[in-house]
């Protein structure tokens, strides 16, 4: 992917690798389970979230951490047999995201 701004090149290379370098902006991740009320309290005591938040059909979380691939790695110490987890995913590693993240959401043209 290359990204363009008033014609100059300001990023290229594979999304999820330039969503990586963007430290500013915390990583927003989606969690899919069954006790998000739960989670979300288990998850708010970790050291690597900065902010969640119960998704509006009460059947997961969004979570906000400046270090992912931490969070990664303690969320199975959090979800423990208990809750059961449908999916975890990226919410801002898409084009979109990224562009806004480097260029500012006054240039978007949508």
């Amino acid at each position: 992917m290359i990204l363009i701004s008033n014609g100059y090149v300001v990023a290229e290379g594979a999304i999820q690798s330039l969503r990586s370098e963007i430290r500013e902006h915390p990583t927003q991740i989606m969690i899919r389970c069954d006790r998000p009320r739960e989670l979300a309290a288990k998850v708010l005591a970790s050291e690597n979230t900065i902010e969640i938040s119960v998704h509006n059909d009460e059947c997961g979380l969004l979570l906000k951490t400046r270090d992912a691939d931490k969070f990664y790695l303690t969320l199975n110490e959090l979800a423990l047999d208990r809750i059961q987890v449908e999916s975890v995913a990226p919410a801002d590693d898409d084009v979109l995201s990224v562009y806004e993240y480097l260029i500012g959401n006054d240039e978007v043209v949508r």
